[in-house]
Formats: structure tokens, C-alpha cells, sequence
């Protein structure tokens, strides 16, 4: 996890030699949902709000 310029949060994601940032917003959530991801809801709601 990371906070990017934009104060946007962003999953940082490496494979081998390769690294994306994907903003927290895009991920989807597992169903049934696991622990944390009452953060990631919190979060989309707040940012819904902004």
C-alpha cells in the first residue's frame, strides 16, 4: 500500500521485474469478504463523499 501525490491509496503490485500501482478504488473485494476489507469499503464510501 502506498499514498501517491494525489493523497489517492494504491495497492503496489510486483511481479518479477514489473510494478504497477493500482489505485485501491479499482480492486475488487473477495466475496465472502476477508479481513480489512471494511477498510477498503470505509475508504470508497469516504472518497464517494469528497
Amino acid at each position: 500500500m502506498d499514498l501517491t501525490d494525489e493523497e489517492q491509496i494504491v495497492a503496489v503490485c510486483v511481479r518479477g521485474k514489473s510494478k504497477q500501482h493500482i489505485p485501491v478504488l479499482s480492486l475488487p473485494l473477495p466475496a465472502p469478504p476477508v479481513e480489512g476489507a471494511q477498510w477498503v469499503e470505509a475508504y470508497r464510501r469516504w472518497a464517494r463523499g469528497r
